[in-house]
């Protein structure tokens, strides 16, 4: 049975934290994107299976969160924060 990725991004604005309520009247805006479906093996071993699985689900849902951003690595970011600056060595 093939797996529907789904992305949802701004839905960290709808609800305050510990509650289970949306807010009325609140106009806030969520964007969906539905990813392509994922073939899941029909033989092999489950749990590598279903490691291999949820790999590739990661990697297609975070790569799909950053283009909503707007750029790589924004997916692990808060909406709307800016992107981290370079590291830079020890000294």
């Amino acid at each position: 049975m093939p797996v529907l990725p789904v992305v949802l991004d701004g839905t960290h604005a709808l609800m305050e934290k510990g509650s289970l309520e949306l807010p009325r009247g609140t106009r806030r805006r969520v964007r969906v994107r539905v990813l392509e479906r994922i073939d899941v093996p029909a033989a092999g071993d489950p749990k590598a299976q279903a490691d291999a699985l949820a790999d590739q689900a990661r990697r297609v849902m975070v790569a799909a969160l950053d283009e909503l951003r707007g750029g790589p690595g924004r997916a692990e970011q808060p909406p709307g924060a800016s992107p981290r600056p370079p590291t830079r060595g020890p000294w």
